[in-house]
């Protein structure tokens, strides 16, 4: 191509001791947020062990005394203990429907035989009532049961059967506090007042007969769920209805729990719990939340804990008191714990019992370098808050593991993908295709190259790396290296920096821009010579992200080592190349041409290069390219796109959503599948060239799978069913620097 003069890069010393940073401007002033204790959810699982057909729970109930009481296919238990446990004199019930304690010192239990009163470790029949009882309702001084025989009430002791009559079955009970019942049926609800009983049914009055589930709130109104949503009655007619439209994620409600504050209501469906809190609907689905989406009832406790029955067992979503120092001390926890290994490095773990972490096993990934990076900048951020000798000692410890990525290779500045001791037996891409699958693969990616072996010994015989590194493992390193450099390191560190830094960008300089792998040829993805960004077509799509990262990568090595030569490198390919205004193309305006890999490249790499580059017309380019770049995904709310853009640039960003999402992010970090595809909240963005379905709204974080920033926010189906758990780095990283940038105040 032919010379684009654009600007002259000043040249500046290295810089020492701190990580210079051209503040915000004042023209976009950001009011930090003050780290003020929140409701944290947490999900706690009481499975029934040693019965599976007792998992089957059918009902749950909280008595006077806060103790939870079940209602299984084998009987009823109660939580001691952390255990469930058959209480004295109710063995041998058999099926059980529903629970409900009187709190007067019975508990009444409803079976496939009859209702039972159960008062101090002894149960009594009533024999004044037939046929099963899966329906119990009380208010002041009455209670009352039904079923398919009938409905009966029970005043002063004395039981008397109603003058009741219906066609289809009957799911549930509950009374307001004026002594009206309401029963939910198949052919809609009835409303007793007394013995007077009034059908209410029709389009004009629910919005389906075919209702499921009812419970009455502090005000007294009835909640009546039906297969069509949700109707709030007061004195039997509908004034409130609530549909997908309106924001309830499912519409097949099948339980209703009203919670002690008078105002927040919890639902049950075939695919998850809701709460509703008289703002939105939040819901917990999947086993991150709930250990099966089959919900069948749900109480709450004084604690605002909803206990929830569901086919597999009971699950308790409990609220817990935390901020955001709290959440970021319990990431760190996780993740020195399951997903730190040697010889330092940083990833996900699998794990050998489904959905049970202490099961864990090490696992490598094509990108450890990468996100071991990103979790040494979180420690290197942390220590320059707190002085924290502990995140100093990880810091020095990632560096290390990541420094050790160049020397295990017999080629000085080539970075390993992975690493992992010579004991292991089972790593990824161990196993090679054969000719057949080969060309399959190449049919449907020309990139691809059959490297074999992939994994090699090295030198002493004490490692296997992993050769054909990519683009993605250098952005990271170089993100990495120069936050230790300036906030961790002393001086001895800083020259052992320096030298790594400066071995790596000259294999890739001396090489033609790309890395040279071991059999002499260019790896997959590591390409960033104009030869192939600029001449070649098959590249055009990585013209602008290589682009930036390469003018990144060519500043941090100057800036590291002071050598003239990258700067000059840098420069050359500015004026001779064109590589300032490649970068402005950094988010492609073609769908199909956009990923959220290159997003998260954009953000590690762009920091870097606004922080450093000191010319006004360079400066002007870059801003225009990364404001673009920012107002694309800016929706997305991900706090470190908004934290990397608002530390160097004078623009707004979306630092309430952000926090919103550091505290809305679950505490668990396994990977469970979040499927949001059949939601009626959300309309699925249908724009033509999308990888993947996809929201046209990004959902709360507690409402989607675990992601790292190369994943989209949006999309519909995230997670490996349970069998994996994620690091933590991708909430550490942008928390910590919210807290080096001030944003966040303790």
């Amino acid at each position: 191509m032919g010379k684009r003069k654009v600007t002259k890069a000043k040249r500046a010393s290295p810089r020492r001791g701190r990580l210079s940073s051209r503040e915000p401007k004042t023209r976009h002033p950001v009011r930090p947020i003050r780290d003020q204790p929140f409701w944290q959810d947490e999900h706690l699982r009481y499975p029934i062990h040693d019965d599976d057909q007792a998992n089957d729970v059918r009902g749950v109930s909280v008595d006077a005394s806060g103790r939870v009481w079940i209602a299984t296919a084998t009987g009823v238990r109660w939580l001691e203990d952390d255990r469930w446990v058959v209480p004295p004199g109710t063995d041998g019930l058999g099926l059980a429907y529903r629970v409900l304690d009187d709190e007067r010192g019975t508990v009444w239990v409803g079976t496939w035989q009859g209702l039972y009163a159960w008062r101090d470790g002894r149960r009594e029949k009533v024999s004044a009532v037939t046929g099963p009882i899966n329906c119990l309702a009380r208010s002041a001084e009455t209670l009352w049961c039904g079923g398919a025989a009938g409905i009966w009430r029970c005043e002063a002791g004395d039981w008397t059967k109603m003058p009741a009559r219906w066609s289809g079955g009957m799911y549930g009970m509950a009374a307001t506090g004026k002594g009206v019942l309401y029963c939910v049926m198949e052919e809609g609800v009835w409303r007793y007042k007394g013995d007077q009983g009034e059908l209410i049914r029709g389009r004009d009055r629910l919005l389906s007969n075919c209702a499921h589930a009812i419970a009455v709130d502090g005000r007294d109104r009835v909640w009546v769920g039906s297969n069509a949503g949700l109707d709030v009655l007061t004195g039997g007619r509908s004034r409130r209805q609530f549909r997908g439209e309106n924001g309830l994620p499912f519409e097949d409600v099948r339980a209703i729990a009203a919670a002690p504050d008078g105002e927040t209501m919890w639902f049950g469906t075939p695919n998850g719990a809701i709460r509703y809190e008289g703002k939105q609907f939040i819901l917990r689905h999947s086993e991150r939340w709930v250990l099966s989406d089959d919900v069948r009832a749900i109480a709450v406790d004084s604690d605002m804990t909803a206990w929830i029955a569901t086919s597999k067992g009971v699950s308790a979503i409990r609220r817990r008191k935390m901020t955001l120092r709290d959440k970021a001390e319990h990431y760190l926890k996780i993740c020195r714990t399951r997903h730190v290994r040697s010889p330092g490095l940083v990833g996900r773990c699998r794990l050998a019992d489904r959905g049970v972490p202490e099961s864990h096993q090490d696992e490598d990934d094509d990108n450890d370098g990468q996100y071991t990076a990103m979790y040494l900048a979180a420690e290197c951020f942390r220590y320059a808050v707190t002085g924290a000798q502990d995140a100093k000692a990880n810091a020095t410890e990632a560096y290390r593991a990541l420094e050790f990525l160049e020397a295990v290779t017999p080629i000085p500045g080539f970075v390993a993908r992975s690493v992992v001791p010579s004991t292991w037996t089972r790593m990824h891409d161990d196993v090679y295709p054969d000719e057949v699958e080969a060309a399959e693969r190449r049919r449907n990616d020309p990139r691809w190259k059959n490297v074999n072996p992939r994994w090699h010994l090295s030198e002493d015989g004490r490692w296997w790396w992993k050769n054909d590194t990519s683009s993605d493992e250098i952005a990271g390193h170089l993100f990495g290296y120069p936050i230790y450099h300036a906030l961790v390191a002393d001086d001895e560190e800083k020259r052992r920096v320096a030298g790594l830094v400066r071995r790596i960008m000259d294999h890739i300089i001396d090489n033609g821009y790309v890395l040279r792998d071991v059999d002499g040829e260019p790896t997959r993805w590591a390409h960033w010579g104009p030869q192939d960004l600029n001449d070649d077509p098959a590249w055009r799509p990585e013209r602008a992200g290589n682009s930036l990262e390469i003018l990144s990568h060519l500043r941090v090595a100057h800036d590291l080592t002071g050598e003239q030569r990258y700067l000059d490198a840098y420069q050359r390919l500015i004026d001779e190349h064109g590589y300032a205004e490649n970068v402005l193309e950094m988010k492609p305006a073609d769908p199909s041409d956009q990923n959220h890999i290159q997003d998260e490249l954009n953000g590690l790499v762009c920091y870097h290069l606004l922080r450093l580059e000191t010319s006004p017309k360079l400066r002007k380019i870059y801003r225009k390219a990364v404001l673009r770049w920012l107002d694309i995904v800016r929706h997305e709310s991900s706090p470190f796109y908004n934290f990397v853009c608002g530390s160097q640039l004078d623009c707004r960003f979306e630092l309430e959503r952000c926090v919103a999402f550091l505290r809305d992010t679950s505490l668990d970090l396994v990977e469970w599948t979040l499927d949001n595809r059949h939601r009626l909240d959300i309309t699925i963005d249908r724009t033509a060239g999308l990888h993947e379905p996809q929201a046209t709204r990004v959902l709360p974080a507690s409402e989607r799978g675990v992601i790292r920033w190369d994943g989209s926010s949006m999309g519909l189906i995230r997670g490996h069913d349970g069998w994996t758990e994620n690091t933590g780095e991708h909430w550490l990283l942008p928390y910590w620097m919210g807290r080096y940038y001030g944003w966040i105040k303790r």
